[in-house]
């Protein structure tokens, strides 16, 4: 759900119960983020010295990703999913680590925090003010085998933290006063039960491949968000594909057509041809002028997404329709 909640501990909960019953289980790296009850649950585990990598001047302690593919354990722990390799190791994020555990026939347990996932986060900044800067694509989530909420009441929570269980004492009052007030983690938990319900109804019914248009990263992981859960192939058209758009197109396997700066009456043009080619099942647009030409003229369901900088109320009235038309729920 969030920091402080008993990942970890949970985590090597169950990598103990796994060791007790004789599975071969190694700790490829954990964070206990000077937590004492947490550092005793790795007394009598394996668990793999780290790579330190100098970076600007600092020596990190990292997974060492070789040597526990060298090791090959049935199972093993990889703390913290969403954390960014410092350059030196050879992927830029831990996921993808874990993704190359999980090919070579590793079982992988990991952890993640709710605001994370890349499809969630920007929710979580409009309500937190705070950006997360670190995210996991959703379809590596919907992927795993099991996906395990560990839950605490955001009361118990801000308590483990007023307790100097969570943060050092010095940052103790900025972390309730901000991350940690009440109502952000009551909406933090709100998502991550969303989140797994969404998970454990398991894949809803078909919908057809999900069409994206436009160069805004919000309305693309929009679009991720229904195509991952849904199970349905995604294609984005862009005009000026910014680089950090590409970046989230590949991130979450989107076949992308790179179109051109083209004039307003083309869009519409363009955006037929290639729905008449593509068949999709949904095509997602920014709200804007092209969402308004597309309404009567697409025979697909429309969602509509505000991009970033614009709020969905008063332009959403003066269409004069929904944002969705008669999406299937997921």
């Amino acid at each position: 759900m969030a920091p402080g909640v008993g990942k970890t501990y949970a985590m090597l909960q169950e990598a103990r119960e796994l060791k007790a019953k004789g599975v071969d289980v190694v700790v490829g790296l954990v964070e206990t983020h000077g937590r004492k009850e947490t550092a005793a649950l790795l007394q009598g585990l394996e668990v793999l010295p780290r790579k330190p990598v100098v970076y600007k001047g600092i020596t990190l302690l990292e997974l060492d990703l070789e040597a526990l593919l060298r090791r090959r354990p049935l199972v093993a722990l990889v703390d913290e999913l969403a954390h960014t390799n410092p350059p030196g190791l050879p992927h830029e994020k831990r996921y993808q680590d874990v993704l190359a555990l999980t090919r070579a026939g590793i079982h992988v347990y990991t952890t993640l925090n709710v605001q994370h996932l890349e499809t969630v986060a920007y929710l979580v900044e409009r309500i937190t003010g705070i950006r997360v800067r670190e995210t996991v694509p959703d379809w590596v989530v919907v992927e795993a085998d099991e996906v395990v909420l560990v839950d605490l009441p955001p009361e118990d929570l801000r308590a483990r933290l007023a307790e100097g269980k969570v943060y050092p004492p010095e940052k103790v009052a900025e972390a309730l006063k901000g991350f940690f007030t009440l109502e952000n983690l009551k909406a933090l938990r709100e998502l991550a039960l969303a989140e797994v319900s969404g998970l454990a109804a398991g894949r809803p019914a078909p919908l057809g491949p999900v069409l994206v248009y436009g160069d805004s990263e919000r309305v693309f992981l929009r679009a991720a968000r229904v195509a991952e859960r849904f199970g349905e192939p995604l294609y984005l058209l862009t005009e000026t594909a910014p680089e950090g758009l590409l970046k989230l197109a590949h991130a979450h396997r989107a076949k992308v057509k790179v179109l051109g700066p083209l004039r307003p009456p083309e869009r519409l043009l363009a955006l037929e041809a290639y729905a008449r080619r593509l068949a999709p099942g949904l095509v997602v647009l920014p709200l804007g002028p092209l969402a308004e030409e597309a309404t009567g003229r697409l025979p697909q369901t429309l969602l509509l997404v505000p991009p970033e900088g614009i709020s969905p109320g008063p332009q959403a009235k003066r269409l004069g329709f929904p944002l969705c038309r008669s999406l299937p729920a997921p």
